[in-house]
């Protein structure tokens, strides 16, 4: 009897013992999803983008240099916005910006985005020459130009800094202007 009832005790043991075992998954919306363990190869976690930290929208201001000349020109209260893209790249998304006083008058800049923006580890930064993208962008100023452009070079370097602050230095070219022009953002972000 005491060998019948030790088999017994090992049979429902090996039994319960060869029961699927399950991995149940809990998503951050709430649900959950269970698979098989038999049906899992591997579990491999991939390392966050760096790119999810410095999304969202900054509001600072934007401070134009053209050229060799003197002085330089301030849009005050301006926002950009950056996109998070999953293969680690970013998007910058510039705002409209009015530049009063500059030797062709009052100028307004409209709003374009720089898409797939690279994280260079020599420079610590986001770094992207935009020249052959086709990027195009509305110019007006109350001396007479006033249309849409392409930017006929362009290089744009976006960080943060120790502080959460967006630093972003754009050198461009639009059309057929004779120098190049330098914008460069801070801001914080909202």
């Amino acid at each position: 009897m005491k060998k019948i009832f030790t088999l017994v005790i090992i049979a429902l043991t090996a039994a319960v013992s060869t029961q699927a075992q399950t991995v149940v998954i809990n998503k951050t919306d709430g649900t959950s999803v269970t698979y098989n363990v038999s049906e899992v190869q591997n579990i491999a976690f991939n390392p966050a983008s760096t790119s999810v930290g410095i999304a969202g929208n900054y509001e600072g201001s934007n401070t134009l240099k053209v050229g060799p000349m003197p002085g330089s020109y301030v849009a005050n209260n301006v926002t950009y916005h950056v996109e998070s893209n999953s293969d680690g790249t970013i998007n910058i998304t510039t705002a409209d910006e009015e530049y009063k006083g500059t030797q062709m008058g009052d100028l307004k800049l409209g709003a374009f985005t720089i898409r797939n923006i690279s994280y260079d580890n020599a420079a610590q930064a986001y770094v992207r020459d935009y020249t052959s993208d086709g990027v195009r962008v509305r110019f007006k100023s109350s001396t007479g130009m006033d249309g849409e452009y392409s930017f006929t070079s362009g290089k744009i370097t976006a960080s943060l800094d120790s502080d959460g602050k967006l630093h972003v230095t754009n050198v461009f070219k639009i059309g057929r202007m004779p120098f190049e022009i330098t914008a460069t953002f801070v801001g914080t972000k909202e």
